[in-house]
């Protein structure tokens, strides 16, 4: 069930399309089962990755833009 609500966030799939695909690989399951399980697991899962994502902040998206910067200000006449 987890990979099928694994499947339902990252593809964009429908409910009645994984029911299929499930149905494909001999698993039986109900689109309103799939629907419940997402409702249920989606918050939880949010929660735990949530916690790993690390906060991004100025000093972090300064740093990403500095070889850009190093190279256009010349070109704007700024000779810091």
């Amino acid at each position: 069930m987890l990979m099928c609500v694994r499947w339902y966030v990252a593809y964009g799939l429908s409910v009645r399309n994984l029911e299929e695909m499930m149905a494909e690989r001999g698993i039986e399951v109900d689109h309103s089962t799939v629907h419940r399980w997402a409702i249920k697991l989606l918050p939880v899962l949010g929660k735990a990755f949530g916690r790993r994502k690390c906060p991004v902040g100025k000093s972090c998206i300064e740093q990403d833009h500095r070889a850009i910067k190093w190279r256009t200000r010349p070109m704007l006449g700024a000779y810091d």
